[in-house]
């Protein structure tokens, strides 16, 4: 079975079944050939209008025009639909991840958030949107951990991506072992770093850990 190798691609492989992607390279591969087909004959002397008049009805056109440039660029996997069914509610790994990932490298981009969560085996991938949103959530929990910071004149503690204790329980039932992937996470994502910057790490980093221990042992606290 084909695999895609474009992170656009791998994740539309992660959420749609294997039947639907093989149907889906099937039809790329026969779109590729005549589209070689097509681009042979410009290479011949005609018009790229002239080439696909020659290899295709004219209600097709539009069709081979939007798809040419793309091929020329990216080759086979252009011609793979890349179509997604409506994005299923995102796992707590996969919010765990994504906010461990980006409290350890703050200029980690969607894409190598996204090839992080591949490499963890995490599926189905999320969308570009979905990832821009837990980033969104851990700006916010320091931009709150720094004014609670300065109003209490104390060192500036950014917790855990879902410290409390309900959501860690549920991370650890879903996960088995949520602690382990998001070491392994933080770890990818420090490796993108650029030389010299700086990350969430030290005292603060264990009192963080501590503090969601405890509360996960404690439960929630009353209302």
């Amino acid at each position: 079975m084909y695999e895609p190798t474009s992170l656009p691609l791998i994740r539309v492989r992660s959420r749609v079944t294997d039947a639907t992607w093989q149907l889906r390279v099937a039809q790329a591969t026969r779109d590729e050939v005549v589209i070689k087909r097509i681009v042979a004959a410009e290479a011949k002397g005609l018009s790229l209008n002239e080439a696909i008049a020659k290899e295709l009805p004219a209600n097709r056109r539009s069709w081979a025009l939007r798809r040419i440039p793309s091929y020329r660029e990216l080759g086979f996997e252009a011609l793979i639909d890349a179509r997604t069914p409506r994005e299923a509610e995102v796992s707590v790994a996969c919010r765990q991840a994504v906010q461990a990932a980006r409290e350890a490298n703050p200029r980690l981009t969607v894409d190598q958030a996204l090839e992080i969560l591949r490499r963890q085996r995490i599926t189905p991938l999320p969308s570009a949107s979905t990832i821009k949103r837990e980033f969104a959530r851990v700006k916010e929990r320091r931009k709150y951990a720094r004014k609670k910071a300065a109003s209490q004149g104390g060192t500036i503690v950014v917790e855990l991506p879902l410290g409390g204790g309900e959501l860690l329980a549920a991370a650890e039932t879903e996960t088995g072992g949520i602690a382990a992937l998001t070491r392994a996470v933080v770890g990818v994502a420090a490796e993108a770093l650029p030389a010299g910057s700086s990350r969430a790490t030290g005292p603060a980093a264990v009192a963080t850990s501590q503090a969601s221990s405890s509360a996960l042992r404690a439960g929630p606290s009353p209302a």
